[in-house]
């Protein structure tokens, strides 16, 4: 259920949307109660309820999972919200996706805020995702660089090992 629900916090339910749900969709009594919270502003998990229970795809037990969602990550910082989204891509196996969104972040004013700790999954992530791309000499300057900011040695050796040797990992070959 998280993949339904990731950190929409910079999503716009505007008129633009509205007029989408009302002229391509034909609902109009969902159009009118958008169009009616978006001049309130009412807050983004009133509107994703109103639109999952308008249209019968979801339970009621689905339907209070994203509210709990978004409940759970609308205090985060933006880039843990974004981290959330390029987590649920990379684990999706959109692994373009995710580099670009651990990229973003790692590039954004937000981590001037951020610890060195929060650092090291970001790099460990890209290099995963740049591995499982076969891009594997990028994919270790990454395991680098998140080794040398967290000094996991032990874990960052085995990881880099096996996406910048693929051929230690062939069956067969002894460790």
């Amino acid at each position: 259920m998280r993949t339904i629900f990731i950190c929409c916090r910079g999503i716009f339910f505007g008129k633009g949307f509205v007029n989408w749900v009302r002229e391509e969709l034909a609902l109009t009594e969902l159009a009118d109660k958008l169009e009616a919270m978006s001049t309130r502003e009412d807050a983004l998990k009133d509107v994703v309820v109103t639109i999952c229970c308008s249209c019968d795809y979801f339970d009621e037990p689905q339907i209070n999972e994203m509210v709990h969602i978004m409940e759970e990550t609308e205090h985060l910082p933006e880039r843990e919200c974004r981290k959330i989204k390029a987590d649920t891509q990379l684990q999706s196996g959109c692994y373009e996706s995710a580099v670009e969104g651990y990229q973003a972040i790692l590039r954004s004013e937000d981590m001037m805020q951020a610890s060195p700790a929060e650092y090291a999954p970001l790099y460990h992530n890209i290099g995963v995702a740049l591995g499982l791309l076969g891009e594997y000499l990028q994919a270790s300057d990454y395991f680098l660089r998140a080794y040398e900011t967290n000094k996991k040695r032990k874990v960052y050796s085995v990881i880099w090992r096996h996406y910048t040797c693929p051929e230690m990992n062939k069956p067969g070959r002894r460790r």
